[in-house]
């Protein structure tokens, strides 16, 4: 395998990594890294804006009712199918989209705990609306959701 000046440049061991790193942003790969990534956050980002145009106008219980159907659809059928073909479970798309809403729209919760679970791990919590948004970190990530009255009504 050939390779140029440069890319033995951009991985050489003589220089430290703060170095390297500079190199690879001015480098034609690594502008083109960058503007995918921008790409993709504007995609999830304008699917997030779209999705609180939508779930910012219903009401409380049409809230609850489609996280209810969103519940029902991540069962553990789901998860025996996700584990049958060698992959982690995880929610449909449309779980990640309002996270992520929940994630920009959001304000940040500070509040007491909202369970056991919460307090003996840490968790990052956003209130959105009348909802409670809970990302759990550790060695991999629980997603929940919590209705005005602090209850979870959604986990995967």
């Amino acid at each position: 395998m050939k390779t140029d000046n440069k890319d033995q440049a951009i991985h050489s061991p003589k220089k430290s990594l703060a170095q390297r790193l500079e190199e690879l942003l001015e480098s034609e790969e690594g502008k083109k890294l960058i503007r995918q990534s921008a790409e993709r956050i504007m995609r999830k980002d304008s699917r997030a804006i779209k999705a609180d145009g939508i779930f910012s106008q219903l009401d409380y219980e049409k809230k609850l009712d489609l996280i209810g159907r969103l519940e029902k659809k991540h069962d553990q059928r789901w998860e025996d199918l996700c584990q049958e073909k060698g992959f982690q479970p995880y929610p449909w798309e449309i779980v990640y989209v309002l996270f992520r809403a929940a994630e920009i729209f959001g304000t940040h919760y500070e509040g007491e705990p909202l369970d056991s679970f919460d307090a003996h791990f840490g968790a990052y919590t956003k209130q959105y609306g009348d909802l409670y948004f809970n990302w759990i970190y550790g060695q991999g990530t629980v997603i929940r959701i919590f209705d005005r009255d602090k209850r979870e009504i959604f986990r995967s």
